[in-house]
């Protein structure tokens, strides 16, 4: 740091530890099943890199074809159109990976996506800032930025994946059309309510156009928070329901079944058999549990779903092997839904 300017180093800093914390927060939100930590963090890169070059060349060619480069345009039109496609993208094609599970996986992918886009587009303000303005002018933008500008980005794509996570297995038009569609249409119209109220506020110079679009942060927040609340409820329902129906097929302990699907009472110690590998079956009753209500969903009567099916029961009952429970394994191929007694 030397004179009035605080140089690349803490611009760099100032732009990743904000986002770094919002994107482990929203990435604890997950409670049952949490996403493999290589697959958000790429897609966190790809927002940060990857989207940041397919949003400059989408908005230089829309600018170009339009010929308009009115401020007002730019940014109340083109960047949201621009910027949430190539932020959504990775999403999108994250609805290939079976690690792409529901609502709230999609949530948190689109929000790593978001973040990584801000972190990059942080930076670049901040770097801008600083060489123009100097310390003051980039202590302001640091806040303001980070704050809001951050968050905008993570809320905006957050809402198009939780779009894509709902409609999930749905499969057909529904999945890949309708879903897209809303989503981007929902993070547009955000993206682009922000930004047109901030230029509208300094080309009229009055507060309250400033104060609606930071005012919509917190509440888009808010809204996520409780979609986020309302999609892990979901979860919990889902569990119950499947694990229940293990425990009256003999797959697991009745008492078991009435543990898991909370998140707090299936990590005590008191209710597991300390011979049986705790983590292990936590992991594979859980995921058996999604599993099977996937593939009761349009598009989940695949083969490789039932057969995710079939060897997470396998794993099951190995670790109730430890108590004494299933002496001979299951048969290796077994209806969908019905778990053979062994």
């Amino acid at each position: 740091m030397s004179g009035n300017h605080v140089g690349l180093g803490a611009s760099a800093m100032a732009a990743a530890l904000p986002v770094m914390v919002y994107l482990i927060v929203i990435y604890r939100f997950d409670r049952y099943e949490r996403e493999p930590v290589w697959l958000v963090g790429l897609t966190f890169l790809y927002g940060a890199i990857g989207a940041i070059i397919l949003g400059i060349v989408l908005s230089v060619a829309v600018m170009m074809s339009a010929g308009n480069e009115e401020i007002s345009f730019s940014a109340g039109v083109v960047a949201p159109i621009c910027e949430e496609i190539s932020k959504g993208l990775i999403v999108y094609l994250l609805l290939l990976s079976r690690h792409f599970d529901n609502t709230t996986d999609g949530l948190i992918y689109g929000a790593a996506s978001g973040l990584g886009f801000a972190m990059t587009e942080n930076f670049l303000y901040f770097v801008q800032a600083d060489q123009q303005g100097g310390m003051e002018a980039w202590r302001l933008t640091v806040i303001l930025r980070s704050l809001f500008s951050a968050l905008m980005h993570c809320a905006a794509t957050a809402t198009f994946g939780a779009i894509l996570g709902r409609f999930r297995y749905r499969g057909g038009i529904q999945q890949w059309l309708l879903a897209p569609m809303l989503g981007l249409l929902l993070a547009m119209g955000m993206h682009a309510t922000f930004n047109t109220a901030l230029v509208e506020a300094s080309k009229q110079d009055t507060q309250e156009l400033m104060y609606i679009a930071f005012g919509l942060i917190p509440l888009a927040g808010i809204t996520l928070f409780v979609v986020t609340l309302l999609s892990t409820g979901r979860e919990h329902h889902i569990l119950a329901a499947e694990l229940r129906e293990e425990a009256r097929l003999g797959l697991i302990p009745t008492a078991h079944a009435d543990i898991l699907p909370f998140h707090r009472k299936r990590w005590r110690k008191d209710w597991c058999d300390p011979r049986i590998d705790k983590a292990r079956y936590i992991r594979a009753a859980t995921t058996l549990a999604f599993r099977k209500w996937q593939s009761k969903l349009p598009a989940g009567a695949r083969r490789e779903i039932h057969q995710d099916v079939v060897a997470l029961r396998y794993e099951v009952a190995q670790c109730m092997r430890a108590i004494g429970m299933h002496q001979k394994p299951p048969p290796p191929v077994a209806p969908p839904h019905v778990y053979p007694p062994a």
